[in-house]
């Protein structure tokens, strides 16, 4: 599964939201992130959408978070962005078996359970923990941190 970039950039303009105190412009956020301002107000527009963004308009406008940002977690993120995560056909409502095994297929099962794994991780990660002062992401060394963290596991 590779995430599109349109996700990868809802997750960014989260993290900057989330730092942020006050109302951040479209400028501000296009600027700071180094996202076009076409492609961030299509990625705006999906987070407003399903409700992770508000918008004030005026001349004092622009966006923050909407609701409960602490409960917000990559899961929540990634979903929004791209839909339900399925790393397989045979997942899903329109489930698709090559050889008509759905129920005893062993690689549909250790499929399940790896999918299963991700979506859980990625739902023990939260904004909170990926999210730097700055409304960047860390590196990658501390978002693997962080989410060792959430799991409870170490190095």
């Amino acid at each position: 599964m590779k995430l599109h970039t349109t996700t990868d950039y809802g997750i960014r303009v989260m993290c900057c939201l989330y730092s942020k105190d006050t109302l951040v412009t479209a400028n501000e956020l296009s600027e700071q992130l180094n996202i076009s301002y076409g492609y961030l107000n299509k990625v705006l527009g999906c987070l407003r959408q399903a409700g992770m963004v508000e918008v004030s308009h005026g001349r004092f406008g622009g966006y923050q978070i909407a609701g409960n940002a602490r409960k917000i977690t990559l899961y929540d993120i990634i979903r929004v962005m791209e839909g339900d995560i399925q790393i397989s056909a045979c997942f899903g409502k329109d489930s698709f078996c090559s050889r008509d095994a759905m129920e005893t297929c062993l690689v549909r099962a250790a499929l399940e359970s790896a999918q299963d794994e991700l979506v859980g991780n990625l739902r023990s990660v939260h904004l909170s923990d990926i999210s730097g002062t700055a409304g960047r992401l860390h590196g990658h060394k501390d978002i693997r941190a962080a989410m060792q963290r959430s799991m409870g596991a170490s190095d």
